[in-house]
């Protein structure tokens, strides 16, 4: 009976069960690893399990109920619950800034660059998927405000699949900052001189899903530091 009581305390407490995540890149490299690794500490009984969809298929997952929570970057979560707040709670959860990735051939120093250095370059695009604006509309209007023409642009499916290209040396682009921490050659990543919006990480779920004790406990944890629910 002891034993029982603890277990349902620990139910309870958000302690024991399982937590399905779908999670876009930003977030991946940035502050999941140490959110998931306090969060094991704190719930060691709790099954977690991490998948990385585009980001339209991480809304897709959790409308479905193929995930418990997702995480997806914006310009503004404002505007997210905007297109989405009908089926989806949001919960904003920190952001981030873009910095530059280029060629290690064409970039030498790791001084800030001036976004017009860039002018007449060919670029990588990610696609625009949610409704809402995202890194193609930071990076678009970045041109507008400085007036660049891009040489090409090229489309490309995340910031992930971008990298390789940029690194074989056939154009460059913005993204977040946390792509720091990818492993892999090839790409220079320097600062910008120029401020630009940064990328809002939104935590979504499910208006009709049960907010259980195990989701309640991670997105504690993710609001730790911002604290903003909007």
């Amino acid at each position: 009976m002891d034993d029982e009581r603890q277990r349902l305390q620990l139910i309870d407490a958000g302690g024991v069960g399982d937590l399905r995540l779908a999670v876009v890149s930003p977030f991946l490299w940035g502050p999941l690893p140490d959110l998931l690794k306090r969060f094991a500490e704190a719930a060691p009984e709790v099954d977690v399990t991490v998948t990385s969809p585009a980001p339209l298929q991480v809304l897709e997952d959790v409308r479905t109920r193929k995930a418990d929570l997702g995480v997806v970057s914006v310009t503004a979560a404002s505007e997210l619950k905007e297109r989405w707040g009908h089926e989806l709670q949001i919960v904003k959860a920190g952001s981030f800034p873009l910095i530059a990735a280029l060629p290690s051939a064409l970039s030498s120093g790791n001084a800030p660059i001036d976004l017009r250095e860039l002018d007449g370059a060919t670029w990588f695009m990610v696609r625009s998927t949610l409704g809402v604006d995202s890194l193609p509309e930071i990076i678009t209007g970045a041109w507008r405000d400085y007036h660049l023409r891009p040489g090409r642009v090229r489309t490309v499916e995340s910031v992930p699949t971008a990298m390789p290209l940029i690194a074989a040396g056939l154009g460059l682009s913005l993204v977040p900052e946390p792509v720091r921490t990818m492993p892999g050659g090839g790409v220079m990543l320097r600062e910008l001189r120029q401020e630009l919006p940064h990328l809002e990480s939104a935590v979504i779920y499910s208006r009709k899903s049960e907010f259980t004790a195990v989701m309640k406990l991670f997105l504690e944890m993710a609001l730790d530091e911002t604290r903003e629910v909007i």
